[in-house]
């Protein structure tokens, strides 16, 4: 799944609508996402979590500088496999 744009509250709550057409998947490319907020990281901890349950990696690529810190911040980095 490639997600772009903004992944903050209004965005998100539109996505999270969609779920069942992304939340299957194993990884998430964010090359496209330009900027994000505690609500994306909510939505990707979702994800991860899906992710967990069916015992596969929450692979992300292309990460922003701007998720990484806000999910080391909530302390939830844990939870994703990040590649470059």
């Amino acid at each position: 799944m490639k997600l772009s744009g903004d992944l903050q509250s209004q965005q998100v709550r539109e996505l999270w609508q969609q779920r069942d057409s992304w939340l299957q998947d194993d990884s998430m490319d964010l090359a496209a996402v330009t900027s994000l907020d505690s609500a994306g990281v909510a939505l990707m901890v979702k994800w991860a979590l899906a992710a967990g349950e069916r015992g596969a990696p929450a692979r992300l690529t292309s990460v922003p500088a701007d998720f990484t810190q806000l999910a080391t911040l909530y302390g939830v980095a844990d939870l994703f496999s990040i590649e470059s």
